[in-house]
C-alpha cells in the first residue's frame, strides 16, 4: 500500500470542498448560504417595476442586439459577454428549486 502523496491530499479536498459549494449560474464555488445571500440581494434590487424596467433595458442592450455581419471579433465577444452577464443575472432571480 503506498503513501498518500500531496497530490492525492490536494485531490482528496478539492472534492470535499467541491461537495460542500453549490452550483452558481456563474461557474464560480461558493457555499450554498452564499449563493442565497446573492440571489437574495439580486431579488430585492431587482424586483417591481423598476427592476423590470432596468430588466428590459439591458436585454434590449444585450439578448435584442444583432450584429451586422461586418462586426470584428472584438465586437461579438463583447456583446457576448454582455449576453453571457444578462443571463448571470437571470438565473439568480429565479426563485430557489
Amino acid at each position: 500500500m503506498r503513501s498518500e502523496g500531496l497530490e492525492d491530499i490536494v485531490d482528496r479536498r478539492v472534492r470535499e470542498l467541491r461537495a460542500r459549494v453549490a452550483a452558481s449560474p456563474d461557474g464560480h464555488l461558493r457555499t450554498e448560504d452564499a449563493e442565497a445571500r446573492i440571489n437574495g440581494a439580486f431579488q430585492a434590487a431587482l424586483s417591481g417595476p423598476p427592476g423590470d424596467l432596468v430588466l428590459d433595458y439591458l436585454r434590449s442592450i444585450t439578448v435584442n442586439v444583432v450584429l451586422p455581419a461586418s462586426a470584428t471579433d472584438q465586437e461579438l465577444r463583447m456583446q457576448e459577454g454582455m449576453r453571457r452577464l444578462f443571463g448571470i443575472i437571470l438565473a439568480r432571480l429565479k426563485p430557489a428549486e
